[in-house]
């Protein structure tokens, strides 16, 4: 919640909350340990009995969203809109590629990016050190390398930067347009005692 460094990580919607524990496992317990708190929707691999059961015993508290009601984790569903809005950017994209493949970079551009909030990247609030970008990088080919090697790492490197630096703009394009719809429609108001007003039902 602090840092808001974020994994992404190809996912089926036809596998089971046992699978998504093997998920967590292979991804992020290596990186972060086990949590003293989970906040999730309502999915229904999060309301399994297994996955219930599986945070229960390792005394891990489960704190679930209520429907309609994303203020519950208002900080968390901002982010997922913005990463949201950058994947798409990713999907439309017509290169060769697959969406799959620029994952990596692109979680690296999010958690290298500089938050409005902190004023720091996830990163460098995660560990205190800042990684080199693919653009800090300059690799020295042997000059013994056969010229066919030479022109593969070229143009995979060249790859890299490519995406990285697509992921980046549609990052500052995403945090724009968070930021401009939020103020379209944040009107801060004030209520006296007494005063009626109206409720969604919802």
């Amino acid at each position: 919640q602090f840092t808001h460094r974020c994994h992404l990580i190809p996912f089926h919607m036809t596998w089971t909350a046992q699978h998504t524990a093997s998920i967590y496992l292979q991804h992020v317990f290596k990186l972060h340990g086990l949590p003293r708190n989970i906040i999730s929707d309502r999915d229904p691999r999060f309301t399994s009995l297994f996955w219930q059961t599986l945070w229960k015993s390792m005394g891990t508290k489960l704190s679930m969203g209520s429907s309609h009601h994303p203020q519950s984790n208002a900080s968390n569903e901002r982010v997922h809109a913005f990463i949201e809005d950058i994947l798409r950017c990713c999907c439309n994209d017509t290169s060769a590629s697959s969406w799959e493949d620029k994952l990596p970079l692109v979680e690296f551009a999010i958690n290298n990016t500089v938050s409005v909030t902190t004023g720091y990247t996830p990163f460098y609030l995660d560990s205190l050190a800042q990684p080199l970008s693919p653009h800090d990088l300059v690799l020295r080919i042997p000059d013994e390398a056969p010229a066919p090697i030479q022109n593969a790492i070229s143009t995979y490197l060249e790859q890299w930067s490519e995406v990285h630096t697509n992921a980046v703009a549609n990052i500052r394009r995403a945090s724009e347009r968070s930021r401009d719809i939020f103020n379209r429609t944040h009107m801060p108001r004030q209520y006296a005692v007494g005063q009626r007003v109206l409720l969604r039902t919802e």
